[in-house]
């Protein structure tokens, strides 16, 4: 694996700016008033079906280095820790509720972080935002790893798009390259096809 120095990476001028911001703004506003029934309903759902609170939060680091509590619809029963001894959750993983397979397999579990887009915590489209901890690890692994903390995470990136899920350390690891790929590359029109593509990915859980 390519092994990144400081000195080589360089955010475009898109992926740092006010520009971005503002689009992240206007898009996050238009997603959660858009997704609004849909979010009632899901609440609705796991409510009669699920014991447990509705969403799930946990720290993560963001835009040099900053923490913030990351957003996501609960998807696992009440007291699993899906952060236990470090470990990622599973494709068949018996902690998942019948809802929260439906819900990951579709990646609207990851729609309540529109939210964090709004506040400024992520972006739409960026790294993904891992935990504390994950950083100290593959630090180990990959050299520069906290370098993608430039930039704001996001809720899908080039990394989701273009490679595989990440079940453990490594494949995290696998996911800097695509990652740094995108922070010098980010554009406008870039971020309009992430976004195409993952939705397109979300949709395809219909016919599997």
């Amino acid at each position: 694996m390519r092994r990144f120095k400081v000195s080589e990476i360089v955010p475009t001028g898109y992926s740092i700016s006010k520009r971005k911001r503002l689009l992240d703004l206007f898009g996050s506003f238009v997603g959660l008033v858009f997704l609004s029934l849909i979010f009632l309903f899901i609440v609705i759902t796991m409510k009669l079906y699920s014991r447990g609170p509705v969403f799930y939060k946990r720290s993560r680091l963001g835009l040099h280095r900053k923490g913030f509590d990351l957003i996501k619809f609960r998807t696992m029963n009440e007291g699993s820790d899906q952060k236990k001894s470090g470990l990622r959750t599973q494709v068949l993983d018996s902690r998942i509720t019948n809802i929260g397979r439906i819900l990951r397999k579709s990646y609207i579990d990851e729609l309540p972080q529109f939210w964090n887009v709004f506040k400024g915590d992520m972006s739409i489209v960026g790294p993904r935002p891992e935990f504390p901890e994950l950083y100290v690890d593959l630090e180990k692994i990959v050299s520069g790893f906290t370098e993608r903390l430039v930039v704001r995470p996001g809720i899908t990136g080039l990394a989701q798009t273009q490679y595989k899920h990440a079940h453990n350390d490594i494949e995290a690891a696998g996911r800097l390259e695509y990652d740094m790929k995108y922070i010098e590359t980010a554009s406008f029109f870039g971020d309009l096809s992430i976004i195409v593509q993952t939705v397109l990915r979300s949709m395809k859980f219909k016919g599997s």
